[in-house]
C-alpha cells in the first residue's frame, strides 16, 4: 500500500471513531497555509553516475547541469523555515517515461522505491531550503506527461500526513538509461527534437521547448564525461 493510501486509511480510521485526526495530522492543511511563500521550480534534469573518483555526490557539476533542484520554504511572514521535511516525488517510468536509481549519491539521499512512484526526502536548512540531485535514466517508449510532485511533511512522510506544494517536469541526459551518457542518448534527442512534440525528457533548460539550447546543455555533459556511467540498478 502507498504511503498516501496509508495516510487515507489512518485518516478514516480517525474518524470512524469519532475522533479527531491527531494533530500531526490534521495540520498539514494547516501546514500549506502557513508555509504560503514556498519556491518550487518548474523543472528538474536527471544526471547519471560520475566517473570513478569524480564527485561521489554529483554535486559539482549539478549547477551547470540544471541538475540542482532546490525548494525553498518560507512562512506566512516570508521568513525562511529550516527543519521542515519536503519530499518529491516522481511516478513510475510507465508514467513518468524515467527510471530512479536505486542508489542515490547526493547528501545520502535513500530513495524509497514503490510500485507506483519513488521518493525522495531531504530537510530545510536554516535559510529555508532543501536541495536535491537526482540520479536516474530514461525508459524511452513510455510516456513523458507525467511530472513530479513536490510535498511537505509533517514530523515524518509515511504517517503524519502531507500537502502538495508544486509540480515540476523531468528532463534526463542519459535517454535510454544505459551505458552513461553516450552518442545512443543523442541519437533518442535527435529523435525528440525532430518529432516536434517537446518531450520533457529532452527539455534540459525547461523552456517547454527542445532546442538548441538543450542540445548545448547534452553536449557539455557528454563532451566533458561528467555521466559516464549509468546507475547499477533502478527502481520499479
Amino acid at each position: 500500500m502507498s504511503r498516501h493510501l496509508l495516510f487515507a486509511a489512518l485518516a478514516a480510521a480517525w474518524l470512524v471513531q469519532g475522533s479527531r485526526i491527531p494533530v500531526a495530522s490534521a495540520g498539514t492543511h494547516g501546514l500549506c497555509d502557513l508555509m504560503t511563500h514556498c519556491t518550487v521550480p518548474s523543472h528538474m534534469n536527471l544526471v547519471a553516475c560520475p566517473p570513478p573518483g569524480g564527485d561521489p555526490d554529483n554535486s559539482a557539476d549539478s549547477l551547470a547541469a540544471g541538475a540542482r533542484f532546490t525548494v525553498v520554504v518560507r512562512d506566512i511572514a516570508n521568513n525562511p523555515v529550516g527543519g521542515v521535511l519536503v519530499e518529491i516525488e516522481i511516478p513510475s517510468p510507465a508514467h513518468s517515461g524515467v527510471r530512479i536509481g536505486s542508489t542515490q549519491h547526493f547528501r545520502g539521499e535513500v530513495p524509497d522505491c514503490e510500485a507506483d512512484f519513488t521518493s525522495i526526502t531531504a530537510t530545510t536548512n536554516g535559510i529555508g531550503q532543501a536541495s536535491f540531485v537526482v540520479i536516474g535514466g530514461g525508459a524511452y517508449g513510455n510516456p513523458t506527461s507525467s511530472g513530479g510532485l513536490v510535498w511537505l511533511c509533517n514530523f515524518d512522510c509515511v504517517y503524519f500526513g502531507m500537502c502538495e506544494i508544486g509540480t515540476f517536469t523531468i528532463g534526463v541526459y542519459d535517454l535510454d538509461g544505459g551505458g552513461g551518457v553516450s552518442g545512443a542518448d543523442l541519437s533518442k534527442w535527435s529523435s525528440d527534437f525532430f518529432g516536434g512534440t517537446n518531450p520533457p525528457r529532452s527539455d534540459y533548460n525547461g523552456d517547454g521547448r527542445v532546442g538548441g539550447t538543450d542540445l548545448s546543455l547534452w553536449s557539455d555533459v557528454f563532451w566533458r564525461g561528467r555521466e559516464p556511467n549509468s546507475p547499477p540498478a533502478y527502481c520499479p
